[in-house]
């Protein structure tokens, strides 16, 4: 889960004039610790805002179900 971490850290530093995304920072934390259910409750909970931006959307849907 590391690689895909990696990859919405890359995304999310893009957004927000370079402030990034906190919500997927968070989302994040728990990818890298290896708690798959907790990066899904996160994602299920900040759902309204992670929506803003659909590369980010994109990439979850294909690689975290």
């Amino acid at each position: 889960m590391d690689e895909l971490a990696d990859e919405l850290d890359a995304l999310q530093r893009q957004k927000n004039q370079g402030r990034g995304v906190d919500c997927v920072r968070t989302l994040m934390v728990y990818l890298r610790a290896g708690d798959i259910e907790g990066a899904k409750a996160v994602r299920r909970n900040e759902g309204d805002k992670i929506s803003s931006y659909p590369d980010i959307v994109a990439l979850l849907d294909a690689k975290l179900k």
